[in-house]
């Protein structure tokens, strides 16, 4: 997985294929605005959809260690060594430039500092960031969905972006229980390209907790 990931040009054109969908329907919503609507917004996930962490799981590799490491992960993440994905940036000064507002929404925990970090990796990287009401940091749960459902009172969201499923709703938090995950994906298949647009990722994820118990 993570040779793919670090090397294979598929794995890239799946960003810049993801991100063409986004930009897709954002402008296609900008074209059908009316009087009176809502502010147009965009809402993503950050790791492994705006930015991808290769050297962190190369760390890992070089260590033989098999799965993700809080430890070595809490260490990296404000080294700023990650990476924007392919096309992330384009995409997202897009959405600046035509006014549409970009939330962000990340679950991580490096402890106090931990939306400090956050807030380090994206003004590292440059993507724009209207002020920190739009970004997000959960600390102490990877449920997205209160925070979205804030932000769909005030704004029409043309795209939700995410490489977990659970990225757009908790429906999807099915721990053990591959075809239980699989039957709750099945229920919302027109949504997919359409709303939730989906970025690969085979080293980790909540589809690993189908399989072990545990997402990590």
């Amino acid at each position: 997985s993570v040779a793919w990931n670090q090397t294979a040009a598929e794995y890239q054109a799946l960003y810049y294929q993801g991100f063409n969908i986004a930009r897709m329907h954002v402008e296609s919503a900008l074209a059908n605005r009316k009087q009176g609507d809502k502010p147009l917004a965009i809402v993503s996930d950050f790791d492994d959809t705006l930015v991808q962490p290769l050297a962190y799981w190369g760390t890992l590799v070089n260590k033989n260690i098999d799965f993700f490491d809080d430890a070595i992960w809490d260490k990296w993440i404000p080294t700023n060594g990650i990476i924007a994905s392919p096309g992330a940036k384009d995409f997202l000064e897009f959405c600046k430039q035509n006014g549409v507002e970009i939330f962000y929404i990340t679950s991580r925990d490096q402890g106090e500092k931990t939306f400090e970090y956050a807030l380090g990796n994206i003004r590292y990287l440059g993507f724009p960031l209207k002020d920190e009401s739009h970004l997000t940091v959960l600390r102490d749960t990877s449920n997205k969905e209160k925070r979205q459902d804030e932000i769909m009172q005030d704004y029409e969201v043309a795209v939700f972006l995410g490489d977990s499923l659970n990225d757009f709703r908790r429906k999807y938090y099915v721990k053990g229980n591959i075809d239980g995950r699989i039957a709750k994906m099945k229920e919302d298949r027109a949504l997919y390209g359409m709303k939730y647009v989906l970025f690969p990722n085979p080293t980790d994820g909540h589809w690993m907790a189908g399989i072990f118990g545990q997402s990590e």
